[in-house]
């Protein structure tokens, strides 16, 4: 592989491990506030909106420069932009749809369930992107 593309790809690994580390982080500090402030947010088409313009920036933005499909590690950062992209449309074009998701913040520890899977996968970019 292209030195500048494995360069490129592990900056972007250290980007979502620090990512990912953080909103665990706050989801295991604040689990309540968390659930109590998400579920108003879903009610907020403002917020939703810029969400959504946001979520397709950065989809775009990975999926331009890294769209690969391969077997291997890299696929993870490319199916993170896909997620992004579709998160930003479903936010654009369908706000409406994202209010399905209040049940599921009433779901006990929910926001540990996500903490730990967000914490797992901080782990796994952190592995590949700062090689420990």
């Amino acid at each position: 592989m292209d030195t500048l593309y494995v360069e490129t790809i592990r900056i972007v690994a250290r980007i979502a491990a620090v990512f990912c580390t953080t909103v665990a982080a706050g989801l295991l500090l604040n689990g309540d506030y968390y659930k109590r402030e998400l579920e108003k947010l879903l009610d907020n088409f403002g917020i939703i909106f810029i969400d959504g313009f946001l979520s397709l920036a950065v989809g775009c933005t990975l999926i331009y420069y890294h769209n690969v499909w391969v077997m291997d590690w890299p696929l993870l950062i490319t199916l993170a932009g896909w997620g992004g992209l579709i998160q930003g449309i479903i936010a654009v074009a369908f706000p409406n749809l994202l209010k399905h998701l209040k049940p599921l913040f009433q779901i006990d520890n929910i926001e540990k369930a996500f903490a730990f899977l967000l914490l797992v996968m901080a782990a796994l970019f952190a592995y590949l992107g700062f090689g420990f």
